[in-house]
């Protein structure tokens, strides 16, 4: 109450979580000391703590170390990390116990990156009980080698973005990702060849954008010449991939959304020359 015995203004209690859920999706910073307010605002901005949890930065919503303590202490409801973690990012190296303990409780994610590439064989179990929209994989030691490679595994059943950083892209069973139903965009490191691209194409007929990705602008005699609207070559640093992936996760400009508008682009022939596959500057991308 106010010095006149009247009661003290107040929010209605939708008004109330909508503005601490807006403070908290806003500025990732200030979810720590928000979660202190109330055992209330706790509930509501806990969910927006772990909806994305990734080990690089320190104003990030949550790290790896802290949700797998939380998953441990089991003092959350059954499926509430299931329906809360939503985007994975996984770039530190984890025993098998601890990367099947995280998979299993966070199974509702919907885009997931690997970047340890010493996960193999034995995380493919827990990966079963995912339905990632994006991942972000090194393919080849994930299934032990190419001959053991199963593109009908359940993970993949409602894939639309597959990026993979294996280094013998080449010798990839292509004609094996036309069983992939929902593929729509792919984005391959370090694209070397031409022939690579159309085998792709012609095998993957739902593709709409496939992006040669590269740590730094090829050489002009090292440039592919495609002559296919859905391909492009973007430059994304090793050093800012993180936060690039970071950025698409909170639904911001990352390297897929500028692929995307890159081939819009072309396809209503605004660039040019339309043989450029690459993006410049003056493309407002």
């Amino acid at each position: 109450m106010d010095r006149n015995g009247d009661p003290a203004p107040f929010f209605p209690a939708e008004l109330e979580r909508q503005i601490f859920e807006f403070a908290a999706e806003i500025y990732p910073e200030t979810i720590a000391p928000l979660l202190l307010v109330s055992h209330r605002v706790q509930d509501w901005i806990e969910r927006i703590k772990y909806r994305t949890v990734i080990t690089l930065f320190n104003h990030i919503t949550c790290r790896i170390r802290p949700l797998q303590r939380a998953i441990r202490a089991n003092v959350k409801p059954i499926g509430f990390f299931r329906e809360c973690v939503r985007h994975l990012f996984i770039g530190i190296a984890l025993s098998s116990e601890e990367m099947s303990e995280i998979l299993a409780a966070c199974s509702g994610v919907t885009s997931l990156a690997i970047i340890d590439d010493e996960v193999g064989p034995w995380a493919l179990p827990s990966l079963a009980t995912t339905q990632p929209r994006r991942l972000y994989v090194h393919l080849t030691n994930l299934f032990g080698g190419i001959p053991s490679l199963d593109l009908q595994h359940p993970m993949f059943g409602r894939l639309t973005h597959l990026e993979l950083f294996d280094d013998d892209i080449a010798d990839l069973p292509w004609p094996a990702f036309s069983a992939l139903p929902a593929l729509t965009h792919l984005a391959l490191y370090q694209i070397r060849s031409e022939l690579l691209v159309l085998e792709v194409f012609s095998t993957c007929a739902r593709l709409t954008v496939l992006v040669d990705m590269r740590s730094r602008p090829p050489t002009l005699a090292k440039r592919l010449a495609v002559d296919d609207k859905r391909f492009v070559s973007i430059v994304v640093g090793d050093e800012d991939y993180g936060r690039d992936w970071y950025v698409g996760a909170r639904g911001g400009y990352d390297f897929w959304v500028r692929a995307d508008a890159f081939v819009a682009k072309k396809q209503r022939g605004e660039i040019k020359p339309s043989s450029r596959c690459w993006i410049e500057d003056g493309d407002g991308i």
